[in-house]
């Protein structure tokens, strides 16, 4: 095989950019993206030989797959924050958290860990970043802190995340079992996953080993009861749950060890209400805490109803959806717009029947409406140069090129490798699953051509999307979004990326050990 240095160079070279352009010049996520637009469509038409109607129907596709349903759900999540913020209902469920804990240490396991977790497995696509990081962040959370934990956090969740779709598409477009594939995702992610609630707490604590003293057993505790459940969930409920049901487990057990185990004395500069933060003890009614978290209940009440769990309502609501195919080229992609059964459609509809109790008038949401669009619209314009940029570059062969180059150097040291397939991906698409669909077949012919688990390699490129995703100039932009940190992107980047290739060092290790022994 020849491998053509040049080409290589040239077809990483807007991914490059990005990079280079939010951290090195530090310019906004969406400037950025623009750029990286312009030049993978001067490189598409002139080293590709790509059409510009090919190009043009590939940035189409892209701006209505951003469109529906990233979008939609970026704003259902930030329309959720803001209406609650709006109706005091932000405040009881502050108030109801700092009942359990005031300690900062605890509450990053509460609110990032477990919450984070959970709506990641409801709803996935930025809202586990995106809200937790606002209620971290109106807390007192120092904002660029705040949103790296909450990134980091949703790592470990990504495979199983939105109704485990990731998961669900990679099995069936390898054709591989789908339990057991899950069983190897879940062993793969699991030294990361009991870590991370320990990487979270030294976030917010700037990095101070002390900081895990009195609290260390708790973040145990937290990453054991997200982690063990799991193989049980998927033995005898189903792959589709796996990052549901874990988390609520995991607040369960967090909440009783933080109440029962949690340190006699907080030391103050964890003590957020001895540093005149927005957090104090205080006794929340029952009722009170339920009509404040009433979105959240209807929310988790609509997803598990229309989930496969009730396969006839899912079947009904399922129906109401719009097919079409955009792109003019070879292969491609089918669109498919589900106009009820999709995750931003139930958080908004959530929302405002939440907010209707709360208080809040339709005139009062619409105006939060109109108020959210011209918060994120930066964020909105980040999203749709972005995933214009990864049809453009996946459609031309741009990213065949990489991946191609990266096999055949490799060679059998390949499976250590293999993540960063998936990491590439997940940064340049800003989703798992669209890293499953690109990759996926790739994996699964290395690893024939090898002789390892189709398995572990498949659950390597999870893996390997579940760490490139949260670091897409996309989540950045979404953290960035619900922190008031307009502009302010690569503040969050410069300190995300020092855990990140934590994250990436352990799937390398990982994956090839798990090919060899597995």
């Amino acid at each position: 095989m020849d491998i053509n240095l040049w080409s290589f160079i040239l077809a990483i070279s807007p991914i490059l950019w990005l990079f280079v352009a939010m951290l090195g010049f530090k310019i906004d996520g969406y400037k950025a993206g623009f750029g990286a637009l312009i030049l993978s469509c001067i490189l598409a038409a002139f080293n590709w030989n790509m059409s510009t109607i090919n190009i043009a129907t590939a940035i189409l596709e892209g701006v209505l797959f951003t469109l529906w349903p990233i979008i939609i759900i970026i704003i259902a999540a930030v329309f959720t924050y803001r209406v609650i913020t709006f109706t005091g209902a932000i405040e009881n469920i502050k108030r109801t958290i700092s009942g359990i804990s005031t300690d900062k240490r605890i509450l990053v396991l509460l609110i990032g860990w477990c919450f984070g977790g959970f709506m990641e497995g409801v709803a996935g696509f930025g809202t586990p970043i995106a809200i937790p990081a606002g209620m971290m962040w109106s807390m007192g959370f120092d904002p660029v802190l705040a949103s790296v934990a909450c990134i980091i956090a949703n790592i470990t969740t990504t495979p199983f995340g939105a109704i485990s779709i990731l998961t669900l598409t990679l099995a069936e477009i390898i054709n591989v079992d789908l339990e057991m594939l899950s069983y190897f995702t879940i062993i793969q992610m699991a030294i990361p996953m009991l870590l991370t609630p320990f990487f979270m707490i030294l976030i917010v604590c700037k990095g101070r080993l002390k900081s895990l003293k009195g609290v260390s057993h708790i973040a145990l505790i937290a990453g054991l009861s997200s982690f063990l459940p799991q193989f049980l969930v998927v033995r005898y409920i189903g792959t589709e749950m796996v990052a549901v049901i874990p988390p609520i487990i995991s607040l369960i057990c967090t909440l009783l060890a933080a109440k029962y185990l949690g340190p006699k004395e907080i030391p103050e500069e964890y003590d957020f209400s001895k540093r005149n933060m927005k957090v104090e003890r205080i006794v929340v009614k029952d009722r009170h805490i339920i009509l404040a978290s009433l979105p959240f209940i209807i929310i988790f009440t609509l997803f598990i109803l229309t989930s496969k769990l009730f396969p006839n309502i899912n079947k009904i609501i399922s129906s109401v959806q719009s097919s079409l195919i955009v792109y003019t080229g070879d292969n491609p992609t089918t669109l498919n717009f589900s106009w009820l059964n999709s995750p931003g459609v139930l958080i908004m509809i959530s929302t405002v029947i939440g907010g209707l109790f709360q208080g809040a008038t339709i005139k009062d949401m619409l105006g939060i409406f109109q108020a959210t669009i011209k918060q994120i619209y930066k964020t909105i314009l980040t999203f749709l140069t972005v995933v214009a940029t990864a049809k453009v570059i996946s459609y031309s062969g741009m990213i065949e090129e990489v991946s191609t180059v990266i096999v055949y150097v490799a060679g059998n040291l390949y499976p250590f490798f293999a993540p960063i397939i998936g990491v590439v991906g997940g940064f340049v698409t800003g989703s798992g699953t669209s890293t499953a669909i690109l990759f996926g077949n790739m994996q699964a012919n290395a690893a024939e051509l090898l002789g390892v688990s189709t398995f572990s390699l498949a659950a390597a490129n999870s893996v390997g999307s579940s760490i490139g995703k949260v670091i897409s100039p996309q989540y950045i932009a979404t953290a960035a979004s619900t922190t008031g940190l307009y502009g302010r992107e690569s503040e969050i980047y410069l300190v995300a990326m020092k855990w990140i290739s934590i994250y990436i060092f352990l799937a390398l290790i990982i994956s090839g050990l798990s090919s060899k022994f597995l």
